[in-house]
């Protein structure tokens, strides 16, 4: 029974996160709700790898080599979490006199992944390249929302600040790459890399390929 009571307090927390409630952000950022924030991450960052478990199931790769893989990239994307908060913590130190913690600048950056738990309906054939994108996108307006919330600043400010912690993240996950990609390697192999390619527009791709390909009649002698 406290499971479920967790599950709905979780649940209603993120749905009042997406739908921008400034009466969630506060506590938040405040300490009363970073644990849920935390949480809701985490469920955030299973969900996005939803696609990653369907491509392993698909490639037959199960046991100890399916769990490295999806403990990898919960891991990465927590990591990428982590150091976008670190990010947006430095650009907000530039531009406030009093910027907010580091703690509570994590507490909002985990609170903006909500959308994302509504991932796992990225499977759904034809729609999930989308719903990604729309779920990204969503994340973004929640993630300057709250530091408007929190912080007082301009929306243009806010979101110039969001935009430059998400590029300083990318610009991270472009240069670990190759580290990551031997790492994964071990772990699954090269087969597998190769069609997972940690791209989530694999399918879209692949399915752009497809339609390229054009069976040529065998030559008569």
């Amino acid at each position: 029974m406290e499971f479920l009571d967790g599950v709905a307090t979780l649940w209603t927390v993120a749905w009042r996160a997406m739908l921008l409630d400034p009466s969630v952000w506060h506590p938040a950022a405040a300490g009363q709700l970073q644990a849920i924030a935390y949480t809701i991450a985490i469920v955030a960052a299973l969900f996005q790898i939803v696609g990653q478990s369907f491509i392993l199931a698909i490639n037959r790769v199960s046991g100890l080599r399916a769990l490295t893989s999806l403990a990898l990239g919960i891991a990465i994307n927590i990591s990428a979490l982590v150091f976008l908060a670190l990010a947006m913590w430095v650009a907000m130190s530039a531009v406030l006199e009093r910027p907010l913690d580091l703690l509570s600048t994590l507490a909002i950056v985990a609170l903006a992944q909500s959308p994302h738990v509504l991932g796992v309906f990225s499977l759904i054939p034809h729609f999930g390249l989308y719903w990604q994108r729309l779920l990204e996108a969503w994340a973004m307006v929640c993630l300057v929302h709250g530091v408007v919330v929190e912080s007082g600043l301009h929306v243009l400010v806010a979101a110039m600040v969001a935009l430059a912690g998400w590029g300083l993240t990318r610009a991270m996950e472009f240069a670990v790459r190759p580290a990551l990609r031997r790492l994964a390697h071990r772990a699954i192999g090269e087969a597998v890399l190769r069609s997972m390619r940690f791209d989530p527009a694999l399918a879209g791709k692949l399915k752009r390929r497809a339609a390229a390909v054009r069976i040529r009649p065998e030559a008569t002698p």
